[in-house]
């Protein structure tokens, strides 16, 4: 439980530097470049650590994991970052997230939850949506929201398939670190992010990138944030929440906490100050998470 509460906290942190980067560069250059990094940087890492852990029978499953996740989810959500702001974005996309993860982990791979075990995640996102929702901005469905729906049903199915690889290597005596995991993760959004580049430059072949000259000092620190915090040590930490709780959709309502720790920084990312309904909302959503914690610790 400890390291899906770590991943949320360091997926506040990756949202707090993807907003910025994708100011500079957009969202889909964004995304491709901060995903080679943490591809590139996991590769090292898990080839140190833990060589040898690639097995024909899970690098599929993973890789289309990643394609799903980091590929075609973290590219609408990257894009949502400048139409929705950094923290309803990022609510959006790790509430849906919850409830797709648990759905495909029922209809997919029989994962059953207890009722009281249920009650403690609605609780928890109860919590979010009341600590984030304001009244002057009212739910609107635009294009924005549209990106956050569809990433977050990517990343709902894209934890499933984690945990059927998961299943597999368990069932193989196939050892698995979490650092391996979210590199053949992150090879697929790789893949699927640059192709989605490519076909971007292509379609507005003619066009060159230009940064904002007053913002480009910040680049670097945005970038390396983006691909440390997220793909690299975020998703390490989830993949072993997984395999550790079982269960997609506990690990996901603990991750979705991500936005309130974005509440401190308001005012820097999103230029608001945070509300007492913010905050009781937040008292909320840390009583789920305890009621979730002990019901799965009993």
């Amino acid at each position: 439980m400890s390291l899906a509460f770590l991943a949320a906290v360091l997926f506040a942190a990756s949202a707090v530097c993807g907003q910025g980067l994708t100011r500079q560069l957009g969202g889909i250059s964004a995304n491709a470049l901060r995903i080679t990094i943490a591809c590139t940087l996991l590769a090292i890492l898990s080839s140190i650590v833990t060589p040898g852990q690639w097995y024909r029978s899970t690098v599929p499953w993973l890789m289309f994991s990643g394609a799903l996740g980091f590929g075609l989810g973290d590219i609408a959500l990257y894009v949502a970052y400048p139409l929705m702001g950094a923290r309803l974005a990022v609510l959006v996309n790790l509430c849906l997230a919850t409830l797709v993860g648990a759905l495909a982990d029922w209809a997919f791979l029989g994962t059953q939850l207890t009722l009281l075990e249920v009650g403690a995640a609605a609780v928890t996102l109860t919590g979010i949506v009341m600590a984030l929702h304001r009244k002057d901005e009212p739910f609107q469905w635009n294009v924005g929201l549209g990106l956050t729906l569809f990433a977050g049903t990517c990343q709902g199915i894209g934890l499933m398939l984690s945990r059927h690889a998961q299943a597999i290597s368990r069932s193989n005596e196939q050892p698995m670190s979490g650092l391996s995991q979210a590199f053949q993760r992150t090879l697929g959004g790789v893949l699927v992010g640059w192709t989605v580049w490519c076909l971007m430059r292509w379609s507005s072949a003619g066009h060159k990138l230009t940064l904002p000259r007053e913002t480009t000092r910040r680049l670097p620190l945005w970038l390396i944030g983006a691909s440390i915090f997220g793909p690299v040590a975020g998703v390490s930490a989830m993949q072993v929440a997984l395999e550790q709780v079982g269960s997609s959709a506990i690990v996901s309502a603990i991750t979705a906490t991500a936005p309130l720790l974005l509440l401190p920084f308001s005012r820097l990312i999103d230029r608001e100050r945070p509300t007492s309904r913010a905050m009781t909302g937040s008292l909320i959503a840390v009583l789920g998470l305890a009621a979730l914690a002990w019901l799965r610790q009993r």
